[in-house]
């Protein structure tokens, strides 16, 4: 008796076995591999490991160091040669590994993150079979190899405890789906079980399956509890399977293999095939309405077959997918096509096409979300075309809503011009909308007011200064309304704001100082010198005497540019441009001027890109006797009214005027006359409304002024 009593208490002593063993710390180096860094500890009386009698039960780490990655980890046995690799490249640019353990019964590192705080398995095999027979009494080594520059860190502790593994478990019980069961669903397929009615209680399960009883899947995951939910998307499929129990490290022994068969796929779709298509009626309108078809699933769809693969969508050839088909009738040369409320679905793909089942042709394809509303320009009105719509990738099953629609109005076509009324109070703005066709346009729209549709022409406004005002071109059906752009004016643009009403400089020296902030870029920019400018503000002389003229320009928070012209509005030659460059400070010119030649002088931005000018005073000067206009008594006390004039211009001077000659804007002569009277009348009834040089002579001196006709 007392030697059972003995034997009982030997036993149950070996199997509670178990000795750990501190290593020994310190810095890791930088960048160091392929040397390695040894971390030791000495076990002693423990003896020769044996498979599932005594192992190496766990390895503990707790290391700082920064980016993970960096770090390579094996263990060295006694004996030198006989090595296993723990980790190696894991974490990424993640930080530490702390209550870090490696065991045959943990994880894969791939499914934890730093700092790994848990149970890991070796990444290079198992504890117990690795060091199976090797005498556990020695130098045991940890070895660390970092392998990048930069990142620096430290094995705080480490140990390794020897033990005897725990017991195994017994097999788990009363799977479901039930062994043999048929007619399984797919999809979302939940495995259970019992645990073992007797023996261990396990730690985890391992699920393994295939479709032969060598479960040639592998290894599908491990459960700490008794289910798993799996994706199953076959149909008439025979699929085997087993739960392999753990206790620790150890797995229960010669477990059973069970087995089950998923439902026979549904019969085709009746519009499977592109002669069995269904009708999509569009929704007139700019969106989907109550024609939608909702629920559709793609459930038993098979590959269409003599039907081309598409273009895009990832369709596959072959498969055992497939795909569902629509018909409709093209109402405009534009509709537009859309999936919606897709649900076990990424993504839906579609093609459309013309001709008939057995001779359709692709005439367009889409994918991904993105790919949807789909818009389809360019249809024949009243033709026939095919919609095939699958999922991306043929590769799930799901159920998504498909609509179409079309507009069936005709848009306007329109351009807008601000107007202004600063020729009289100054204060407000208007837009004037043309419409090259109107077609169902009935209008244009402030969204407080709509103008309608007179003559071609809808005038919008007015509107103050300063404020903008977007407009809407209307129509009789609100699917064609657009927005034509948003306006605004902030003021008035100089009087001199086009080369048309230049102001005339007729004086020497001359000086104005003046804003250009609202000055408009009017016919785009001015190419005639260098590299362009803004059409800007605009000065024009007539020297009477040649010489040197000196002009300049000097502004504050812009950046500015002068040109001098020849020639007529929009018609330069250059004479000659100063841009410096920068913003602010002087823009000056020295030019050689002829006596009787018009001079153009634009001021603007830099720039051939519109943008705004500012506040500046201009200079114009001479040292050696150019003149621009009259210094004696005799033309100095001419005048001239009414300005502007509707029709009789009035000229009185002190002594007899000799001629009178009108030029209009383009440099060309419209009326000349020779009074030879001190006071003149000049009829300007004929000539159009608009700006007009009058230059009038007296005893030899000429005077040059600006009149504007209404």
């Amino acid at each position: 008796m007392k030697k059972i009593t003995l034997f009982i208490m030997l036993f149950v002593a070996s199997l509670s076995f178990s000795q750990t063993f501190n290593g020994t710390t310190g810095p890791i180096t930088d960048n160091s591999c392929p040397n390695l860094d040894a971390y030791t500890t000495t076990a002693s009386g423990v003896g020769t490991l044996a498979s599932g009698t005594l192992e190496i039960s766990e390895i503990v780490l707790d290391i700082s160091h920064t980016w993970n990655a960096d770090l390579e980890l094996s263990l060295l046995a006694p004996d030198g040669t006989t090595s296993l690799l723990l980790f190696s490249g894991v974490g990424g640019s993640s930080d530490n590994f702390t209550g870090t353990v490696i065991s045959d019964a943990g994880a894969n590192f791939s499914s934890g993150t730093a700092p790994y705080t848990g149970n890991f398995s070796a990444q290079g095999g198992s504890l117990g079979t690795t060091f199976d027979t090797i005498d556990a009494d020695g130098i045991w080594t940890l070895q660390v190899c970092d392998g990048a520059n930069g990142d620096t860190g430290t094995v705080n502790s480490w140990s390794i405890t020897f033990a005897a593994p725990p017991s195994a478990p017994n097999c788990a019980e009363n799977p479901d789906p039930v062994n043999m069961a048929t007619d399984v669903p797919t999809g979302n397929v939940t495995f259970t079980w019992d645990a073992p009615s007797s023996g261990p209680t396990p730690t985890a399960y391992q699920l393994y399956a295939g479709e032969t009883t060598a479960l040639e899947y592998g290894l599908i995951g491990t459960f700490t509890t008794t289910s798993a939910a799996l994706t199953i998307n076959a149909n008439s499929l025979l699929l085997y399977w087993q739960i392999v129990p753990l206790n620790g490290g150890t797995a229960a022994d010669s477990c059973p293999i069970w087995e089950f068969t998923t439902e026979d796929p549904p019969p085709p779709p009746a519009n499977d095939l592109p002669g069995g298509a269904i009708t999509l009626t569009l929704d007139e309108g700019s969106a989907c309405g109550a024609n939608t078809i909702v629920g559709i699933s793609n459930e038993g769809t098979t590959d269409s077959a003599g039907a081309a693969v598409p273009s895009c969508g990832s369709y596959g050839t072959p498969t055992d997918r497939g795909d569902l088909w629509y018909v409709f009738t093209a109402p405009n040369s534009t509709v537009t096509l859309n999936t919606t409320n897709l649900a076990g679905f990424t993504s839906i793909a579609g093609t459309y096409y013309t001709g008939t089942p057995g001779s359709l042709v692709e005439a367009g394809c889409t994918e991904f979300g993105s790919g949807w509303p789909w818009e389809l320009t360019g249809l024949t009105m009243g033709e026939t075309y095919y919609l095939r719509v699958w999922d991306f990738g043929n590769d799930q099953f799901g159920t998504f809503d498909l609509c179409g629609y079309y507009v069936s109005c005709t848009a306007g076509e329109a351009t807008a011009e601000v107007t202004n009324n600063c020729a009289t109070t100054g204060d407000a703005f208007g837009v004037e909308v043309t419409f090259s066709a109107e077609n169902d346009a009935t209008g244009v729209s402030d969204g407080t007011t709509t103008f309608p549709i007179s003559g071609g022409v809808a005038t919008a406004g007015p509107y103050p200064f300063g404020a903008p005002v977007t407009l809407n071109v209307v129509h009789s059906d609100t699917a064609c309304d657009f927005e034509l752009g948003t306006y605004q004016v902030d003021a008035c643009p100089p009087a001199n704001d086009s080369c048309s009403s230049a102001t005339v400089v007729d004086t020497l020296p001359f000086t104005s100082s003046a804003d250009a902030s609202a000055a408009t870029n009017n016919d785009g920019s001015v190419t005639s010198c260098a590299f362009g400018m803004n059409d800007g503000v605009w000065y024009t002389f007539t020297p009477t005497a040649s010489g040197t003229l000196d002009l300049s320009v000097d502004v504050t928070g812009w950046d500015h540019e002068i040109a001098v012209y020849t020639g007529s509005c929009g018609v330069f030659t250059c004479v000659a441009s100063a841009d410096s460059g920068g913003t602010g400070g002087t823009e000056s010119l020295s030019i050689s001027v002829t006596a009787g030649t018009q001079y153009w002088l634009n001021i603007g931005q830099f720039s051939s890109t519109d943008n705004s000018e500012g506040a500046y005073t201009f200079n114009a000067t001479s040292s050696d006797g150019v003149s621009l206009g009259l210094d004696d008594m005799e033309i100095s006390q001419f005048t001239y009214y009414p300005n502007p004039v509707n029709n009789i211009l009035t000229l009185d001077a002190q002594k007899n005027i000799e001629s009178v000659v009108a030029y209009n804007m383009l440099g060309q002569e419209v009326l000349r006359l020779s009074p030879n009277t001190v006071n003149a009348e000049v009829d300007m009834s004929s000539l159009l409304s608009g700006a007009y040089f009058v230059k009038v002579s007296i005893q030899g001196a000429t005077k040059t002024v600006r009149i504007i006709k209404q």
